[in-house]
């Protein structure tokens, strides 16, 4: 018969060896978690890096185009024509005449911003073709009209940026427009909504 003595130290022996075992597997399974993770990272196209990078930040835009209470709008026409500073450099940069700033595509772009920051609409382009057709009753018939709109931006030259690396923002921004509308609104957390509204009579 074995021992007391000797049955304790098989069995603290067992026990040992069996704590040893799992840490080593607990450690083997931690390591190959992290380097799962740093091996996604480091295979990931520069596209899809680039969309990483712009939902942290929050940034997003939309476009579209045809053939409560936000911060008050005066205070964000340096912004605009900041914007409208970067659209038209981009656009000359491409043999393109610029953009010229309208009053009342720039009255129909702000009120459109300002519903946007202020949840009265959406973030969409909703009402787009109703703007357009208020544009018409003031400044004409209008024959081709766009808009792009964007949120979460804080600069002028990173949401023309956002614009120009979508397909759909750059075309809208490179058409044959003549004249143009910029209106910029913030809601009550500090986020920036934008739209611009381009247009050719």
């Amino acid at each position: 018969m074995t021992k007391p003595a000797v049955r304790f130290q098989i069995f603290f022996r067992y026990h040992r060896m069996k704590t040893i075992l799992l840490f080593i597997v607990g450690l083997f399974l931690f390591t190959g978690c992290k380097n799962h993770s740093s091996t996604s990272d480091s295979t990931s196209s520069p596209a899809s890096k680039k969309a990483k990078k712009h939902s942290a930040k929050k940034k997003t835009t939309k476009s579209s185009s045809s053939s409560g209470t936000a911060t008050k709008r005066t205070s964000f026409s340096d912004l605009e024509g900041e914007i409208l500073f970067h659209v038209n450099k981009y656009r000359r940069s491409k043999g393109l005449s610029g953009l010229q700033m309208n009053p009342v595509i720039t009255t129909e772009a702000e009120k459109h911003s300002s519903n946007m920051a202020s949840k009265r609409s959406g973030f969409s382009h909703a009402g787009f073709s109703s703007r357009v057709k208020r544009i018409s009753n003031q400044l004409g018939s209008v024959s081709r009209s766009a808009e792009n709109v964007a949120f979460g931006y804080t600069s002028a030259k990173d949401v023309v940026n956002g614009w120009l690396h979508s397909p759909g923002h750059k075309k809208n921004i490179v058409g044959s427009f003549k004249l143009t509308g910029i209106g910029v609104a913030k809601d009550r957390t500090g986020t920036l909504f934008f739209t611009q509204l381009f247009v050719t009579k």
